[in-house]
């Protein structure tokens, strides 16, 4: 197929589940992900909408990677001096982070090679690995009480990778 990997022959090839799963890792990148929510245990769980509205009013998503001046921030950062790491240019040139028209962002590995990835440097991947990571940022100095608790749980249950569950998403 033109565009895509070759296919090499792998061990226990006549085994169907392992092949699918085998090329569902080698093609993922390339097909769609499900978005089943997650189960939701108790109505302790829930977010109320208004409360979720209120949330909205007082912080704002903040992604390191939409930061103007991210790539001098970076060239000039002491832990990139120390480590003798790249320069944003080069990791750009490199294909190690791109522009997706509101920020710079790294491209997910394909499932399962992550531990094969050779950063340039531990700073680098730490880098490169935070530029994709949504924090809450307040719009405010000091937001509702009741706005930070849903922040911070917001930031414990990890939901910014996921879903806020709610009773009505809509």
């Amino acid at each position: 197929m033109v565009g895509f990997e070759e296919v090499r022959p792998f061990d226990e090839m006549w085994t169907p589940i392992k092949v699918r799963l085998e090329l569902r890792q080698m093609f993922e990148r390339w097909l769609s992900r499900s978005r089943h929510p997650r189960p939701i245990t108790g109505p302790d769980e829930m977010v109320d909408e208004l409360s979720l509205l209120d949330l909205c009013q007082h912080y704002r998503l903040k992604y390191p990677g939409g930061a103007e001046d991210v790539a001098k921030t970076w060239d000039e950062s002491e832990q990139r001096i120390a480590d003798g790491g790249p320069t944003f240019a080069d990791l750009v040139r490199l294909g190690w982070v791109f522009f997706d028209g509101g920020r710079w962002i790294v491209q997910r590995a394909p499932l399962g090679t992550s531990s094969d990835i050779t950063y340039p440097s531990p700073n680098t991947k730490t880098f490169l690995t935070g530029l994709g990571q949504a924090r809450l940022v307040a719009k405010t100095d000091t937001p509702p009480p009741n706005a930070q608790k849903l922040a911070a749980r917001i930031l414990v249950e990890n939901w910014l990778d996921r879903h806020v569950p709610t009773k009505n998403p809509d």
